[in-house]
């Protein structure tokens, strides 16, 4: 999300700045001259006073009504705003700022036809000013201006670069010419014209030292450039000297945010709203900066008021719809989002925005859709196909269609080489597909482009412990715990560097110090849902079980469609002998994940343990319905057969067909992911009512299926 910097200054057209009111309203020139003083202190009210009194001095007035028209459009007085301007323009039918300005108003309308119409006009105009006075770099400003509000950048480019050449110290020339640049994004050349502002306004204010307008072009410049304690101090004097710049003290609670420095956000941005009460953009603000303090009731509440000033404001839609992510209310979220594309179709960031969001809520054709839409809009755009591959990758750890993961991350690499984030995403999904030679070639390469890269050392480390190469795994734990401890030296605040190490202690076995890291994880970030379920299951390891439970059970109030949270849960209690609880959670996760095969198959094992063979009967017929044997893999199918047997054995039925096909099975190199640990204890348990055959039958077969399983390792 980026920023709202307020830009009216840099792309209205000059007014004059008065530090004298007139003391006497009868004269139109001298009340035109009250009014703009009026208008450059945010004093609408008074401006719009002065205005009519020189309507009523001069009703043929253009200007009177152009700039009272202004000023209501300032109030939000939009009606009334279009009526000045009317007038002006029928006054005057060739005023090209008057078309210009009505243009702005229908654009705030959504009335985007109207806008157009204006908009085309005005160029006109300006056009017909430029052929009798080539050399007025105002006009050429003014009709670049014009341009950038068409979307028409090239032509606005052309304009400002026209403007800089007949008046090559023309700050806010250079300072819109790098917004179109940005937009273009032609950064280098974006950059080189913030840094000529940042030179030509050094000289205003070298000359003028209490100019608080060249303060604000400055650090306007200044936050493009990304030097934000600069930006800082010149918007702080630009408000020293100007205490009621309602535009300044937003402009810099937009740094504020920038530098998530999120409090001081919200105290400029009230500061905004405090002195201008209709400021949409600042209520927007306020709310981005409530949301990264984790208050999303505060910031539902701004975005609401916002978009109730403001009912076409793209971005307070676009913003809303994040607010409900976090508050977990992705139907409402949806919704903003398809009514931010509604008011703005080519709007890359919502529509990422709605395919994260289908993507959470398990729709993941229509996240496919949106994201493959980003690339439509934006095909030269690496991060788009890297966002598309990661999670197009998740969503292909659902639907087992990896290859098109790959594509995706392939080409953000083609288009950004020196993406490390994208080789570090195409090595996961490689390391899924158990091509770890390609995982660990694709890991090192985002290393050589980012060393402090922590997760790619972490990644590769779990690649090398998959392939028994403890020596290089431990080297590459080591590494990343190294660099996101650096992190955490940097940000302390850093939920996500504490989420990351805790992970790397799991795997080097320091399930304490993984506990404090996540521990710490969930103190900045309460609502870190995986934090929690990880922590469980680091509890586990410490057999620590009841307060196991407490994180599955809180990361199932945070997520309550959180299958893995469940799982984990369930198998505590398995384990506690609680097999009630633990048939409870396997019946929620299979209403999540309907072919989910390891559950079914927890639930058979059970009831085998607690002797219920008509519900063993009953499972295995829920089980086979909902996924049919050919949809089975390998592993999947040998457990089946396994439990099967065992079943068999208990009420002594016939089982050789079963025992040849698991047989030929066990000669198959198949990797199997399952816990014998329930089943030992059942065996080990003198009270499992197995006759002395049984029960050598049953430790026999198991004995060769945990072979089978030993052996691939």
């Amino acid at each position: 999300m980026k920023p709202c910097f307020v830009l009216i200054f840099f792309i209205a057209a000059a007014l004059l700045i008065l530090q004298t009111s007139c003391t006497s309203l009868n004269n139109e020139a001298e009340c035109l001259k009250s009014g703009k003083a009026h208008y450059e202190k945010e004093q609408y009210d008074k401006a719009i006073r002065d205005y009519t009194r020189a309507i009523e001095l001069k009703p043929d007035s253009a200007e009177a009504y152009k700039e009272r028209g202004n000023a209501y459009s300032e109030l939000k007085q939009n009606d009334k705003a279009i009526q000045d301007y009317t007038t002006a323009i029928k006054l005057k039918p060739d005023y090209a700022k008057a078309y210009y300005s009505r243009g702005l108003v229908y654009s705030e309308l959504g009335q985007g036809d109207k806008a157009t119409q204006d908009y085309t006009k005005a160029v006109q105009e300006y056009s017909k000013t430029i052929k009798l006075k080539p050399d007025n770099a105002e006009t050429y400003k003014a009709r670049g201006d014009t341009y950038f509000f068409m979307k028409q950048y090239d032509q606005a480019i052309q304009d400002y670069t026209a403007a800089i050449e007949l008046k090559p110290d023309y700050a806010k020339a250079f300072n819109v010419r790098g917004l179109v640049y940005s937009e273009q994004r032609q950064r280098d050349k974006a950059t080189k014209d913030y840094v000529k502002a940042v030179q030509e306004y050094s000289k205003i204010i070298e000359l003028k030292p209490d100019d608080a307008d060249a303060y604000e072009g400055r650090g306007y410049a200044y936050s493009q450039l990304k030097q934000y304690d600069k930006a800082i101090k010149d918007f702080t004097k630009a408000i020293d000297l100007k205490s009621e710049y309602a535009r300044v003290y937003h402009n810099r609670g937009c740094v504020y945010y920038e530098l998530k420095q999120y409090d001081k956000a919200i105290q400029d941005f009230s500061k905004t709203i405090e002195l201008k009460p209709d400021y949409a953009a600042a209520y927007y603000m306020c709310s981005q900066a409530f949301s990264g303090l984790n208050k999303y009731n505060q910031a539902l509440q701004d975005c609401n008021k916002a978009i109730e000033l403001k009912p076409n404001y793209v971005y307070a839609y676009c913003g809303r719809g994040n607010v409900y992510v976090m508050m977990r209310q992705y139907d409402k979220a949806i919704q903003d989002y398809s009514k931010t594309i509604e008011l703005k179709p080519d709007y890359v960031d919502a529509y990422y925005a709605r395919g994260y969001t289908f993507w959470l809520i398990k729709q993941y054709d229509k996240a496919i859709q949106d994201y493959s839409k980003t690339i439509e809009l934006k095909p030269d755009y690496a991060k788009t196909y890297n966002y598309r591959g990661n999670y197009r990758g998740w969503i292909y750890d659902e639907i087992k269609q990896y290859d098109k993961a790959i594509r995706d991350y392939t080409m953000a690499i083609e288009l950004k080489p020196d993406s490390a984030e994208a080789y570090n995403d195409r090595g996961n999904t490689y390391s899924k597909l158990k091509q770890y030679e390609k995982a660990i070639q694709d890991y090192t390469a985002a290393i050589e482009l980012k060393p402090d890269y922590a997760k790619a050392y972490h990644n590769r480390g779990l690649v090398y412990s998959e392939q028994g190469e403890r020596n290089k795994a431990t080297q590459d734990y080591a590494k990343a715990i190294q660099e996101d401890s650096k992190t955490i030296e940097l940000k302390p605040d850093s939920a996500e560097a504490y989420n990351d190490r805790a992970g790397t202690y799991c795997q080097i076995k320091q399930y304490d110090k993984a506990i404090q890291d996540y521990s710490k994880t969930i103190e900045l970030k309460p609502d870190f849902t995986v934090a929690y379920y990880r922590r469980a299951c680091s509890y586990v390891r410490m057999e620590q079980y009841d307060k196991a439970i407490l994180d599955c059970s809180k990361s199932i109030e945070l997520k309550p469609d959180y299958a893995e949270a469940y799982h984990s849960r369930a198998s505590i209690y398995a384990k506690l002998k609680h097999y009630d609880k633990a048939i409870q959670d396997y019946f929620k996760i299979i209403e999540l994940k309907p072919d989910y095969c390891e559950i079914y198959l927890s639930i058979i094992r059970i009831c085998i343990i607690t002797a219920q063979p008509d519900q063993f009967k009953k499972w295995l017929k829920q089980f086979e319905t909902a996924i049919p044997e050919n949809k089975l893999s390998k592993d999947d199918l040998l457990i089946k057969l396994y439990l099967t047997c065992l079943n068999k054995c208990i009420l002594n039925e016939p089982r050789t067909e079963i025992e040849n096909l698991l047989a030929a099975l066990l000669k198959e190199k198949i990797e199997l992911d399952w816990s014998f640990e329930l089943t030992d204890e059942w065996l080990d348990n003198p009270k499992n009512g197995l006759m002395p055959e049984q029960l050598k039958y049953i430790r026999g077969l198991t004995g060769k299926v945990k072979a089978s399983q030993k052996n691939l390792h």
